[in-house]
């Protein structure tokens, strides 16, 4: 039978008593410790608890809120400068807490798109230095071979220039020089000269500086004199010559002159023919005989050292005579360049290998080179030399054997008697060395004076 207990307020009642102790104390255990759970067993309304009991949870819900508050400003509160220097970098400064994915996958792309850009920028800048790289390859191997160009015979007309003096395009024979000149596509100009009637060239000369092809242009000192029959009969007949030629010579512009002198033969012909009318009519102090021209002209080439004398009568042969000096003067690179090259070489023999033994470092070839010293001397054919080394195989063994020879006569005689065969075959002809041949391979061998051999 279930029992009820009323608790009421009323006076009238309180002098009840509970019958049940293990229900009393239940109930005592439910008052002392309250609880506001809605899992809570408890059968009792709000009006029993006290404000303490009530506000309780609302308490400790308050100071949560109150601790996350103050830790959120807390970190509002600091600034950026309270990081260290390396802590300010964008990675590495922590607001409080971690960063989130979006804002970590929007740092990383950010740092990708840099990275490739970087990249990009790196592979351009490699592609550009290659290809100025092979540029310069390019302009390199350009210039090189127009230097190279510029030495060959057949090229080297190309970088000359001849340089003319006005007066002497108002000559008679200036007309067909500049003719000769453009028909042959020469390049030439018209210039003041150091001297009246001369013909120098001017050299294009291609060079590499910096890796870059340039041009320099270098005044040869070579030049060419025109003399007239009346200048040069003027200078013998006043023996100023030679004097007149040296004064051309000690200018530091000239280093080789040639000399044409224009109808030389003419005058020669007229004086054989004695045909006076002719040269008379000009301004000769006195008429040179052939013997006078032929001495000053071998006293010119005396006393006056690099210098040619050319003569010539037609005004063709003059400007054939220009053209030659023209490629002379061109080729001055070249010859020179190859004269330097055979001047390298110790001996003239170093070039040619033609009748050469080649000696390695074991010695092989040394039987071959003894046996052709053999056959350098007179009446030694191969046979002779074969059959001296049969006996003899080394030019020491020969030496040794006239050193154990005392008499003088004797070590003359002593290859006389060895038998040389002209044919294989028992019934080969035979011959002996003889005095002579022996005489003259021991003097050779053994003699100090050059009289003797």
């Amino acid at each position: 039978m279930e029992e009820c207990i009323e608790i009421s307020s009323d006076s009238s009642c309180s002098d009840r008593t509970i019958t049940s102790d293990v229900e009393i104390n239940e109930l005592i255990k439910k008052y002392t410790v309250p609880s506001c759970s809605k899992y809570s067993d408890n059968l009792y309304t709000l009006d029993v608890f006290s404000d303490e009991h009530i506000n309780l949870k609302s308490i400790e819900d308050n100071t949560e809120s109150e601790s996350i508050t103050k830790t959120i400003n807390s970190h509002k509160s600091k600034d950026l400068n309270d990081f260290s220097p390396q802590h300010r970098k964008f990675d590495n400064v922590i607001y409080g807490s971690s960063l989130s994915k979006e804002l970590s996958q929007l740092i990383n792309n950010a740092n990708i798109s840099e990275y490739k850009e970087h990249e990009r920028v790196k592979r351009v800048q490699e592609k550009e230095q290659k290809r100025v790289a092979k540029y310069q390859d390019k302009e390199l191997k350009h210039a090189l071979k127009v230097v190279e160009n510029s030495m060959k015979p057949d090229k080297c007309l190309e970088y000359i220039s001849i340089k003319v003096g006005q007066n002497v395009l108002n000559k008679s024979y200036g007309e067909v020089i500049k003719t000769g000149f453009k028909e042959g596509n020469y390049n030439f100009k018209c210039s003041k000269e150091i001297h009246p009637n001369m013909i120098s060239w001017i050299r294009e000369i291609p060079i590499i500086k910096n890796n870059l092809l340039q041009r320099e242009f270098q005044h040869e000192h070579h030049y060419l004199l025109i003399m007239e029959i009346d200048e040069f009969l003027n200078h013998i007949a006043k023996k100023t010559l030679i004097e007149y030629i040296q004064s051309l010579l000690k200018l530091k512009e000239i280093r080789h002159l040639s000399i044409v002198v224009m109808g030389l033969s003419k005058y020669i012909a007229s004086l054989r023919n004695q045909n006076k009318g002719e040269f008379e009519s000009n301004h000769v102090v006195k008429k040179p005989t052939q013997k006078e021209i032929n001495t000053n002209l071998v006293e010119l080439q005396i006393f006056c050292k690099n210098i040619y004398v050319k003569f010539l009568d037609k005004n063709e042969d003059l400007i054939t005579f220009i053209i030659e000096c023209t490629k002379a003067v061109a080729q001055i690179p070249y010859k020179k360049m190859k004269a330097d090259a055979l001047s390298c070489e110790n001996e003239f023999f170093n070039g040619n290998n033609k009748d050469c033994v080649k000696v390695d470092k074991n010695g092989n070839g040394l039987s071959r080179l003894w046996n052709q010293c053999l056959r350098m001397f007179p009446l030694a054919s191969l046979e002779t030399a074969e059959a001296i080394t049969s006996v003899y195989p080394t030019m020491e063994s020969l030496i040794r054997a006239y050193e154990e020879i005392d008499s003088e006569d004797a070590k003359e005689k002593l290859l006389q008697d060895i038998t040389v065969r002209r044919t294989a075959g028992p019934l080969g002809a035979s011959k002996r060395i003889g005095p002579e041949l022996s005489r003259k391979i021991y003097r050779f061998f053994n003699y100090e004076e050059n009289g003797i051999l």
